[in-house]
C-alpha cells in the first residue's frame, strides 16, 4: 500500500534505536499528513506564501507482514546470484534489454 513498507521501516527503526537512544516505543500509528495546497499568494516585499489543507492519511500497521516481507528481501539477498525476472515485470525486462545493449 501507499507507502507502507517505508513508514513501517521507520517505526521498526524508531522502536529499536541504539542503546542509549531515543527510542519512541511503541509506535501505534502510521500514517502521512497530506499537503494540497490550492492557493498562492506572493506580497509586495516579495514574500510568498502557499495555502491549502492538511489531510492525515492511516496506514493500517501490521508488523507480523512487514517482517515477513523482511524474511522474503533477506532470501533475495543472501542468494549467491540474483533470481531470474519475472515474466510480468515490465522493470526486469527494461533492466535485461539495457544490460543487452552494453548498458
Amino acid at each position: 500500500p501507499l507507502y507502507g513498507r517505508q513508514l513501517h521501516s521507520y517505526a521498526v527503526a524508531i522502536e529499536n534505536a541504539s542503546p542509549n537512544k531515543l527510542s519512541l516505543r511503541p509506535v501505534t500509528r502510521l500514517g502521512l499528513v497530506v499537503f494540497d495546497p490550492d492557493r498562492f499568494e506572493k506580497d509586495a516585499a516579495g514574500r510568498a506564501q502557499l495555502f491549502g489543507g492538511l489531510t492525515w492519511i492511516e496506514i493500517q500497521k501490521n508488523d507480523a507482514s512487514f517482517l515477513a516481507f523482511l524474511k522474503d528481501v533477506l532470501n533475495v539477498l543472501q542468494q549467491s546470484s540474483p533470481p531470474a525476472p519475472g515474466p510480468s515485470c515490465a522493470f526486469c525486462q527494461y533492466r535485461q534489454a539495457s544490460r543487452a545493449r552494453g548498458f
